[in-house]
Order: C-alpha cells, then sequence, then structure tokens
C-alpha cells in the first residue's frame, strides 16, 4: 500500500521558468514467505521434457518446512524536484531522502523477531539542449535505494538495501513539420546487493555488484493520418562484477538477462465510410536467448511472438458515445508454448498463452 502527497509550483526567476515539485510518501508492505522443501538427485526434472505421475511428485504436506518468515515494511520518502527552462536548455534536478524499516518474525525459531533500519539520500540530475532542427541531446545521471525484502538462512542478518547508479546520454530527433520522434540512448547501469538464489543452500544471498551496459533505440511515426507505426530495440551486455556466491560466478552473465530484444508495431484507423472508426493493428516481439542460471550452464532459446488490436470508437457511430471506445487486445496470437525465462536449473517458467 502506498500513499503520495504533492505540491507543484509553476514561476519564472528572471528568464528561467521553474516547474517545482516536493512531496511525501509512505510505503507499507507485509510479507509473508514460506517454504517447503526436500531436495536430492531423486527429484531430477526435466523441464524441456517433461514426465508427470513419478514417484518424486509428492504431497505437499509430506515436505517439510524449512523457512517461515513474516515481514513488515515501513518505508517514508521525502522528495523534491525543479525542471528548470532557458531558452533551449532544460535541466532537471531531483534529490529524494528514504527511510525504512524491516521486522522480521520468524516462526521456525520461535518467532525470533529481527529489526533493521536504513536510510539513504539518491538524486538525478538530467540536461537536455533542444536545437531548432529538431535535434535534442541529453545526458542523465540518477541513483537509487530499495529496501529487500527477500529471505535467507532462518536467522541469518537482514538483507541490505539494493542501491544502484546510472548513467545515460542519447539523443532526441523530431523533424520540423514531421510527426516522427527518434531516440538513441548509451546507458550504463551498476547495482549493489542484487539477492540471487544459492542452489546449493537452497536459500538466497546478496551477492557483490551486477552492471548492464547498453544501446536503446526507438521510433515513433505517423506516415498517413490513418496509419502509425513504432519499433524498438534495446542491446544489453550484464556482467557480475563482484560476487561471494559459488552459484554467482563473477565475469559471469546474470541469468534471465536479454542481449537483445525489439519489437514492431503498426495501427490502421479508417477515418471515413461505413467502418469509419475501426481500428485494426499488429505487431511482433522479438524476445531473444538468455542463460537459465548464474553459471552460464545452460540457455534459453529466443522466441519471436504475434500481437493484434481491433477498436472501435463508439462516438464515430453516435455524438452521445463520444469518448467511449470498445477495444479488443491479444497478446501472444498464435497461443505459443514457449519457456520464457529460467532463473536455475530447479526453476523455469513458462511464457503467458493467447
Amino acid at each position: 500500500m502506498g500513499i503520495d502527497t504533492q505540491l507543484k509550483a509553476s514561476f519564472v526567476t528572471s528568464s528561467v521558468n521553474h516547474t517545482l515539485l516536493a512531496g511525501l510518501d509512505y510505503i507499507w508492505q507485509k510479507r509473508d514467505a514460506n517454504l517447503w522443501l526436500n531436495s536430492g538427485s531423486q527429484y531430477d526434472f526435466d523441464w524441456a521434457h517433461p514426465h508427470y505421475g513419478e514417484s518424486y511428485l509428492e504431497n505437499d504436506s509430506d515436505l517439510p518446512l524449512v523457512r517461515c518468515a513474516f515481514k513488515k515494511l515501513d518505508q517514508v520518502g521525502l522528495y523534491v524536484q525543479d525542471q528548470a527552462v532557458w531558452q533551449q536548455w532544460n535541466l532537471l534536478l531531483s534529490g529524494r531522502h528514504d527511510w525504512t524499516e524491516i521486522r522480521t518474525y520468524e516462526s521456525t525459531l520461535n518467532n525470533a523477531k529481527r529489526q533493521s533500519n536504513d536510510d539513504d539520500f539518491t538524486g538525478r540530475a538530467a540536461l537536455l539542449y533542444a536545437f531548432e532542427n529538431g535535434f535534442s541531446p541529453y545526458i542523465s545521471y540518477s541513483t537509487s535505494f530499495e529496501p529487500n525484502l527477500n529471505s535467507s538462512i532462518p536467522g541469518s542478518v537482514p538483507f541490505k538495501p539494493t542501491t544502484g547508479e546510472q548513467t545515460e546520454v542519447g539523443i532526441k530527433f523530431q523533424p520540423v513539420g514531421h510527426n516522427t520522434l527518434l531516440t538513441l540512448s548509451l546507458f550504463d547501469i551498476t547495482q549493489k546487493n542484487i539477492t540471487s538464489w544459492n542452489s546449493k543452500l537452497k536459500f538466497n544471498e546478496q551477492i557483490g555488484k551486477v552492471e548492464s551496459r547498453g544501446a536503446e533505440a526507438e521510433l515513433h511515426t505517423q506516415i498517413t493520418p490513418a496509419l502509425s507505426l513504432m519499433s524498438a530495440y534495446s542491446y544489453t551486455e550484464a556482467e557480475t562484477k563482484e560476487s561471494t556466491n559459488a552459484s554467482t560466478p563473477a565475469e559471469n552473465r546474470p541469468a534471465e538477462t536479454l542481449r537483445h530484444m525489439a519489437s514492431a508495431w503498426g495501427t490502421y484507423f479508417v477515418h471515413n465510410g461505413p467502418l469509419g472508426g475501426l481500428t485494426v493493428g499488429t505487431g511482433v516481439r522479438y524476445i531473444g536467448s538468455s542463460y537459465g542460471d548464474n553459471k552460464e550452464s545452460f540457455s534459453v532459446p529466443h522466441n519471436i511472438l504475434y500481437d493484434a488490436i481491433v477498436s472501435y470508437d463508439l462516438g464515430s457511430a453516435s455524438s452521445q458515445w463520444k469518448g467511449a471506445v470498445l477495444q479488443i487486445n491479444v497478446n501472444n496470437l498464435t497461443d505459443k508454448h514457449y519457456v520464457a525465462s529460467c532463473s536455475n536449473n530447479e526453476a523455469c517458467f513458462y511464457g503467458v498463452g493467447r
């Protein structure tokens, strides 16, 4: 549950236009995590060629309860942001301070209580210059702070918050007189205290540092008054820079991290005639391959999915229905059966069907 209260003010100092935003938010969260687990070679299961009904499929009641942790989070954040515009320059500065308290009750240890309190200051700075020819280069830097509610071995020290920093440079291009926007960017993200599953201990633990670098491109264009297109592509190189976890070797690529991802989407809107108000669209998504565990011992293959949309603006049939739209979205149009990702050799996940 979250509550966010904001105050916003717009004013001018000299020839600089300011949009000032300040606020206070509160987040309250509960997590009740229970883990029933048995392990051993007798439970080996081939997810790629599954056979059900074997002897290793036990009733839940026959599995031992190895972890029962109830966590409560209280988080208060105070933030302020100023967006200043002077001629073609656009500057954004923001700062935020968070205070968190996490209380953990472990029934497997006679309801032992542990409490951790953390606080941190994070910020963001971004600068953009808008040339008259439609080019707008920009640069930004931001930091992040997130409390960690995952659980480790019973009785262990609570996890430290996950922190990060991101640097991004890029350019936006919007040709004068054209309804087109092209964005190109390069990014570098570093996160510390990432949680990772230790397949030997059968519990989560925190590793050192993960770095992700890459590029993104996105295009939005209105080719004709009826036809619009959108496409996007991202490339990510990720590496575990520091690790204290044998299941997560340093210099390896983290599991579930896609190197390539792309999509294209087009819609056609009928303005006049018997079908006036009708919109049809279709798209394709490419989900690249990824490693199934942090040891890079096996891979999850890439997938191509198709989507579609049909909508009708009821205002085209009657003015009294202006503003109302009927719409059907279909994801995974061909109902492809596929494995979307694996976080380790014991946890793989099917993609969503149609």
